[in-house]
């Protein structure tokens, strides 16, 4: 999609954002299964958000084309990406920028769409060695103020 944008004169950033759109609005779709199961399972905010990483660690983003390594985080899920095909894929056709702008981009929404935080310092599209995502619910302060 980006390369037929550009070649139709579309400038590369704008191109970048609309792939970013519409990846989305796919994105967006499969995130709905989570958030609409962990709904029925508890009322947990904390709970509702390990499960709804814990199922897109099952898939899309499961073994063995993704590694991740776990790390604790006790409002949430915590896990760094060690081997990330997309990066890889897009890196390898001078697309690092895609990547960054759109795959990892989207995981910010995704966080917020399960009502919650992403947390994030650095990906591998990006340059850094990992991934890390610290998914995080609200704290229960927060939770209050919401009501």
């Amino acid at each position: 999609m980006l390369e037929a944008l550009t070649a139709e004169g579309v400038e590369r950033g704008y191109a970048i954002e609309l792939v970013g759109d519409t990846c989305w609005k796919i994105y967006a779709q499969w995130a709905q299964v989570p958030r609409q199961v962990t709904r029925l399972l508890t009322r947990d905010p904390v709970k509702r958000m390990r499960a709804s990483v814990e199922m897109f660690l099952r898939y899309p983003f499961n073994r063995p084309g993704y590694r991740y390594a776990d790390v604790s985080e006790p409002r949430g899920r915590g896990f760094d990406i060690l081997h990330c095909p997309i990066a890889e894929y897009l890196a390898a056709h001078d697309a690092s920028d895609l990547a960054v702008a759109t795959w990892c981009n989207l995981d910010f929404q995704l966080a917020r769409m399960w009502g919650g935080e992403l947390e994030r310092h650095g990906t591998i599209a990006g340059g850094a060695e990992r991934c890390d995502f610290r998914f995080r619910a609200p704290a229960k302060a927060s939770m209050r103020s919401i009501r």
